[in-house]
């Protein structure tokens, strides 16, 4: 009771103050259209599950919440079915408890706590030999995250390989590349990626179903993912994915002693689901966040590996870590984060006409805050093809207007600035500037 009480403690209590961004404005503005974003289009970036859960329960924050407890709940049972007795049950839960990227995205707008909890769900229900729901669980997994997606080939592999099981996650996960092949198909321009930039989607191959930043604009920009080699970027990704603040990684060698220590009394099963969960934080362009589903089974790794506690000491410990959590941090998770653009949404939608071409860097708060629709301006860096870009997204799109930042230079922003200037409007210690196209 005292592990699970820190636990809705910290998720309640925990959260710095912020500002709206990124794919949180993303999944709320996909929600609200029922999985249109850019343009009023299909969002083809991520699939729809955590945005569809939005829509019915109205908020990002509550869906986040309740997969976090919920996650609490399977590791529970999970750490039962692998034999943990309850001192390294308690140990495993408090790892979890106290883990910070856990922390941080159970009160956001982000779907790494639906992840967590579809991968841990489906990991226990094929331990079970629940083979259909385990099935339809990682199918579920791949229609939140790609990548994910992909990784729960591993966890089926791992875990029995029965066939009745691949053959209902295959469905439902393969439901998202078929729609986006449809999408695809009856277009030839689509905003794709990230940021919505104008693609050329017709024709496309398998690995641009995968993921549209493998089509021509997106890729040029973004570019590969590579690993890295350097010591401190891999404690630096490891760490979060153990939770730990950034002055705290100088820890990874010594947990991951533990770790190791404990894989040689663990089936050989977690130890490998651990190293396939762990590698995308590895990579230079991913965060730790992608290896979120590695985290339970961590914990289960560690209360293995470490010397027995005894109880009533873990619930001292965790006593001291709750009080210092809630000195640094103690804002409500109702508390109502900063929205950027504000003026600058208002003012467009007090304009004629729907189409508006933007910045990047303010796309995804002008589309959850206007009834435009939203087209992202290029980033290429080559004149001819930025305007190229430009002119097919104000034209393809019939878009009436454009807002580009002062401190913004590219290409295409100059290629902006040759049409009408109707607004200029300062706010976010930002200037934006809106032209008339």
């Amino acid at each position: 009771m005292t592990t699970i009480l820190t636990y809705i403690i910290l998720r309640l209590f925990v959260r710095k103050k912020y500002t709206l961004e990124g794919d949180e404005l993303r999944h709320l503005a996909s929600a609200k259209t029922f999985y249109k974003l850019w343009n009023n289009s299909f969002y083809d970036m991520h699939p729809p599950l955590y945005s569809w859960l939005i829509r019915v329960f109205r908020s990002g924050v509550l869906v986040s919440l309740g997969c976090s407890i919920g996650l609490y709940y399977i590791a529970y049972n999970l750490y039962g079915v692998l034999g943990l007795t309850y001192n390294q049950k308690i140990l495993a839960l408090t790892f979890l408890a106290f883990n910070y990227t856990l922390i941080y995205y159970s009160n956001r707008t982000f779907r790494y706590q639906l992840i967590a909890l579809l991968g841990t769900l489906g990991v226990y229900l094929l331990l079970t030999h629940q083979w259909i729901a385990g099935g339809i669980t990682l199918g579920l997994l791949g229609l939140t995250c790609t990548f994910a997606g992909l990784r729960g080939f591993w966890i089926w592999l791992l875990l029995g390989a029965n066939w009745l099981a691949l053959l209902y996650y295959g469905v439902v996960f393969g439901s998202w590349f078929v729609i986006k092949a449809r999408v695809y198909s009856k277009v030839k321009y689509h905003p794709s990626g990230i940021e919505g930039m104008v693609e050329e989607v017709n024709p496309f191959t398998f690995k641009q179903l995968l993921t549209p930043m493998y089509f021509k604009w997106n890729h040029s920009y973004y570019g590969e993912k590579e690993l890295g080699y350097t010591l401190k970027g891999w404690m630096k990704r490891v760490g979060g994915v153990f939770g730990l603040y950034e002055p705290l990684h100088i820890l990874v060698p010594i947990i991951l002693v533990f770790m190791i220590r404990g894989m040689f009394s663990s089936p050989i099963w977690v130890s490998l689901l651990v190293l396939i969960l762990l590698y995308p934080s590895l990579l230079k362009r991913y965060l730790p966040r992608n290896s979120i589903i590695a985290i339970p089974f961590i914990g289960f790794l560690l209360a293995k590996g470490i010397p027995p506690i005894p109880t009533g000491v873990i619930f001292i410990i965790q006593g001291v870590l709750l009080s210092v959590f809630l000195i640094f941090h103690h804002v409500l998770f109702t508390a109502k984060p900063n929205i950027k653009a504000k003026g600058v949404s208002k003012y467009l939608n007090s304009l004629p006409g729907d189409g508006v071409i933007v910045d990047g860097m303010i796309c995804q708060p002008i589309a959850y805050q206007t009834n435009k629709r939203v087209i992202v301006l290029t980033r290429e860096p080559k004149e001819p093809e930025a305007i190229y870009q430009t002119d097919l997204a104000i034209n393809e799109f019939k878009t009436n207007y454009a807002v580009i930042r002062e401190c913004d230079y590219t290409s295409a922003t100059l290629y902006i600035r040759d049409h009408k200037l109707i607004r200029t409007i300062k706010e976010d210690n930002t200037i934006y500037h809106v032209y008339q196209l």
